[in-house]
């Protein structure tokens, strides 16, 4: 606390010599002026008191400086002397001054941090100073009971004013002290927020920049930020050459209360550019919005290493196609041109067209996974229905391999849309492919279409063991395999639903999944019917136009 009381600055010397000193010298000549006039002796004690009391001020103003607030408590206690001086000359012709000594006694109180030692010595030095004032001057009762009544009045007003000081003081001091934790707390937090590579800045409400750390400064000069037009020179799209307009850049966005998440950015000029992705944060106090938070994160080596694996992985299924092509094909011819039964070699090539073609499939599914994401599907009028029906045909065998019924259930509403016909033939066979997998025999997986003014919903719906809830936020992840899986030792990548996604979104669409609850599972792809056409409340002429070009 005595650290603390060392740094708050006292009142400036003049300032508090003229709150103090002035006061009771203007008081101090209106009284001896009083007197004087009013005085049948002789005048001498009250231009005595006068020059003393202006002299002691003098000499508080010269010395304070260089000899400190002990001048100001010694300047005190020497007026109140005066005025003890002034009461022992004049009486017995005139009353006692001894409330004069009230405006020094305040200033011993109130001022010098609210200490102990000047407040004792303010109600401890008038009634000294008096008794020994009327005592010496043999003054009579009427005079002392004066006297008595001052110092009573004086002492209780000090004591007032000392008390009222202290907790003054002690909440000044406080508030000091506070401050300064405030202050060390938030040089905490900025040496905390420049150690940590992500990028850092807390907006206020306004707007305005209260925290940044040094890694989001980095981000700013990399992408030539301007904060007057709150706007990045260099920031671009996906493709690292098309800008980012001002009203979709990070910045812009959050003020106007649109959330950023994860969204991928590339920062600085062309040829000098780093991947960064950017997430927003509203922040709420007591009292309302307190604020955004804008953080950033260089992901430049992992979209390297992801785009170096893509590639890697299309260069060796390029490779691997043409050999396994081979092997299938001279297989194949094996078992077309020789007896193999009479050779006993049926088995063997048996065995080796077959985990041939099964590695042709892997590999044909590390392609699709590789180039899904980048290529544009070719929309054209299509009735999801009819892509339904070939999907279901043609895994039949498979179904009755494994004992269960597939159906393609009768299409509900009207389930034409503009969509890539092979790729969303692909999301089927994926979705179908995996409600045989698991099923057990006996069951039936339903095929279900259905139209909306909006939307062409198609439900695959089968009635195996479900998914374990724990792996739901992964399910449509690349190479996830699902519990299931694992313990059935179910052949496959974990690819299929993550590309079926891919290409549904493609198409602004989306694929999701629940457990059924009774059992089983239901995969939902859910596509637009064109991204350009009105929705539900369309108009019926517009409608209609639509309808007929799906025709």
């Amino acid at each position: 606390m005595a650290d603390v009381e060392a740094l708050v600055p006292p009142l400036p010397v003049r300032t508090v010599l003229w709150r103090t000193q002035a006061p009771f010298l203007v008081t101090l000549a209106v009284a001896l002026v009083a007197g004087a006039v009013t005085e049948a002796g002789p005048t001498w004690p009250y231009v005595a008191a006068g020059v003393a009391a202006a002299c002691a001020t003098a000499a508080t103003g010269l010395l304070v400086s260089r000899l400190g607030e002990g001048v100001l408590i010694g300047g005190a206690v020497v007026h109140m002397v005066v005025v003890a001086g002034v009461d022992y000359a004049s009486w017995p012709t005139t009353p006692s001054m001894v409330g004069l000594m009230m405006l020094p006694a305040l200033h011993l109180s109130y001022g010098f941090r609210a200490r102990r030692g000047p407040y004792l010595l303010a109600v401890g030095v008038p009634p000294i100073l008096t008794a020994l004032a009327l005592g010496s001057s043999r003054a009579v009762a009427a005079t002392w009971a004066s006297a008595a009544v001052q110092i009573l009045a004086l002492v209780a007003v000090a004591t007032v004013v000392y008390l009222s000081a202290r907790h003054a003081w002690l909440q000044r001091v406080q508030l000091q002290q506070a401050l300064l934790e405030a202050r060390a707390a938030v040089n905490t937090a900025q040496v905390v927020a420049d150690a940590i590579e992500t990028g850092v800045t807390y907006y206020d409400t306004a707007g305005r920049v209260e925290v940044r750390n040094k890694a989001m400064t980095g981000f700013a000069q990399r992408a030539g930020y301007d904060a007057e037009t709150v706007s990045a020179q260099h920031i671009y799209q996906s493709d690292q050459v098309t800008p980012v307009d001002l009203g979709e850049q990070p910045m812009e966005r959050m003020l106007r209360g649109d959330m950023v998440d994860h969204d991928l950015f590339y920062l600085g000029p062309p040829g000098d550019q780093r991947a960064v992705t950017f997430t927003t944060t509203k922040l709420d106090g007591l009292a309302g919005p307190a604020g955004w938070v804008l953080a950033a994160h260089d992901v430049t080596d992992l979209v390297n290493a992801i785009t170096t694996r893509e590639e890697m992985i299309l260069t060796f299924t390029h490779e691997l196609r043409t050999p396994l092509t081979s092997i299938i094909g001279f297989a194949e011819m094996l078992q077309d041109t020789l007896d193999l039964e009479e050779l006993g070699i049926a088995r063997p090539v048996e065995v080796i067209h077959r985990n041939a073609t099964h590695l042709s499939t892997l590999v044909q599914m590390l392609l699709q996974a590789g180039i899904e994401a980048q290529a544009e599907p070719h929309f054209a009028p299509t009735d999801v229905g009819d892509i339904v029906r070939e999907s279901v045909a043609s895994f039949q065998p498979k179904a009755a391999g494994r004992g269960i019924t597939l159906e393609a259930g009768t299409p509900i509403g009207d389930t034409r849309a503009e969509v890539d016909h092979l790729r969303i033939r692909q999301v089927l066979d994926n979705l179908v492919s995996n409600a045989l997998k698991y099923p057990p025999a006996g069951t039936t997986t339903r095929v279900l279409v259905e139209g909306t003014p909006d939307h062409v919903r198609v439900r695959v719906v089968d009635q195996g063991p479900g998914i374990d809830p724990q792996d739901l936020p992964q399910l449509f992840q690349r190479g996830f395999r699902s519990v299931t899986a694992r313990r059935t030792a179910t052949q496959g990548m974990g690819l299929g639903l993550a590309i079926a996604r891919d290409i549904a979104r493609a198409h602004s669409g989306e694929v999701t999944m629940v457990n059924n609850p009774d059992g089983g599972t239901t995969f939902t792809l859910e596509l637009p019917r064109h991204p350009n056409v009105q929705t539900a409340d369309a108009a019926a002429g517009d409608q209609a136009t639509y309808s007929s070009a799906l025709t």
